[in-house]
């Protein structure tokens, strides 16, 4: 379906903060595809050059929600300097599937992830992702709230950061009370107590 106006607020909000610096060491295992060329790392001069990016993507909202008259001086702060991607297609209906696709760039009969159960332990490369281009062009890179559906079983430890992010606040309960957060490395329990409320955290 072809879209005219940005996407707001919904079931989840994925942010990547990326403040420019250098650093890190790359994984031996981030290995791209044959036919994509493999960013270079730059220097930490390079980076500082760079702009901070902040994405903020959400999946089962109505366009007609992205409007000034919801919560409107938030709207203006991320509206006004930055950038809407005004013509974008989305290529499935699907969170899990749609989240695959926009961290890859490929279609999902390309980036393996056709359904919203187990999709992370189909996604064909897992180091061939936004986080770890931007990671590798001297970015660092963050990942607040929901990832990939499956992670947490396709992993050994889902509370360790997927491969390029540098901080790691990841959530898999499609809960709003009594769940955990990843909190780079180790988990943090969220109870019942109005304050726990997923989206107040």
């Amino acid at each position: 379906m072809r879209c005219r106006a940005a996407t707001g607020i919904a079931l989840i909000a994925l942010l990547f903060a990326f403040a420019a610096c250098g650093g890190g060491s790359e994984s031996s295992q981030a290995a791209k595809r044959h036919d994509d060329p493999r960013p270079e790392r730059v220097s930490a001069a390079d980076a500082a050059d760079k702009p901070n990016v902040i994405f903020i993507y959400t999946d089962d909202q109505n366009l007609a929600d992205f409007k000034a008259r919801y919560m409107p001086q938030t709207f203006k702060l991320l509206t006004g300097p930055g950038t809407q991607f005004s013509d974008f297609i989305v290529a499935t209906p699907l969170c899990c599937p749609s989240r695959a696709t926009y961290i890859t760039g490929d279609y999902p009969h390309n980036d393996g992830v056709f359904s919203n159960p187990s999709g992370y332990s189909h996604l064909t490369d897992k180091f061939n992702t936004l986080q770890v281009w931007m990671h590798n062009a001297g970015y660092r890179t963050a990942w607040v709230g929901k990832y990939l559906q499956g992670y947490e079983e396709g992993v050994p430890d889902p509370f360790k950061a997927a491969p390029g992010n540098d901080d790691w606040h990841a959530t898999f309960d499609p809960v709003y009370y009594d769940y955990d957060i990843a909190d780079n490395g180790a988990a943090v329990h969220h109870g019942s107590k109005p304050r726990d409320y997923y989206t107040n955290v």
